[in-house]
């Protein structure tokens, strides 16, 4: 089920900010770095991550590609 856009919002201002210093050494989160397209600047965002035979899933939380089916 992918999370509402207003939690969304309130991630990326705040939780977000919170969280991505804390990620990298609680069990079931990491840290994607990447650069903006146009801007270039460069974005940390938590995510939940789940082990798994052959390696890593990444959850999607947000967009029209969040829904499992």
């Amino acid at each position: 089920m992918p999370i509402p856009r207003i939690v969304g919002r309130w991630n990326k201002v705040g939780l977000n900010r919170v969280t991505r210093h804390i990620a990298p050494w609680m069990p079931g989160l990491g840290v994607v770095v990447h650069r903006g397209r146009r801007s270039g600047r460069v974005y940390q965002t938590p995510v939940n991550v789940f082990a798994t035979e052959d390696g890593y899933v990444v959850a999607l939380t947000y967009g029209p590609d969040a829904e499992l089916g």
